[in-house]
């Protein structure tokens, strides 16, 4: 595994695929990474390193225990629309305890049903894992 560092002053970068990652410091001394595009995490999408098997979710609760980081936290953060039309943005957090602790967030992009905005939020995560350096230690 790869540790990751970052600078003391906010990084912005665009990947090749144009998808915007922001890491900013927090007050703990480690970092807060923050992604936004809907191509960050696509519900067919198959991640590279990474076998699927069952849902997201269940895939980044695995890293993390394989990585023995706390728990994914998985967060309604916005309801809009009205009530017959309903669409969740959800939003996961992973701290990554290693080599200093990295509090990842990752935005999944308004879905009609929780359990797919969730799904969709998880995506985003494992996306942003396996471009960090981070794999599954069940190999």
């Amino acid at each position: 595994m790869k540790p990751v560092e970052f600078d003391e002053a906010p990084l912005k970068a665009v990947s090749a695929d144009g998808i915007q990652m922001e890491n900013t410091n927090t007050i703990s001394g480690g970092s807060e990474i923050t992604i936004s595009d809907d191509r960050a995490c696509q519900s067919d999408s198959i991640i590279e390193g990474f076998p699927r098997m069952g849902s997201s979710k269940a895939f980044l609760h695995e890293i993390c225990a394989a990585n023995h980081w706390d728990p994914p936290v998985f967060d309604c953060c916005k309801e809009e629309g009205p009530n017959h039309m309903k669409l969740f943005t959800f939003k996961v957090t992973v701290k990554i305890a290693e080599p200093s602790v990295t509090v990842l967030e990752c935005f999944g992009t308004p879905k009609s049903k929780k359990k797919t905005a969730a799904e969709h939020a998880a995506e985003g995560a494992l996306w942003c894992i396996q471009n960090l350096g981070y794999h599954s230690k069940h190999k």
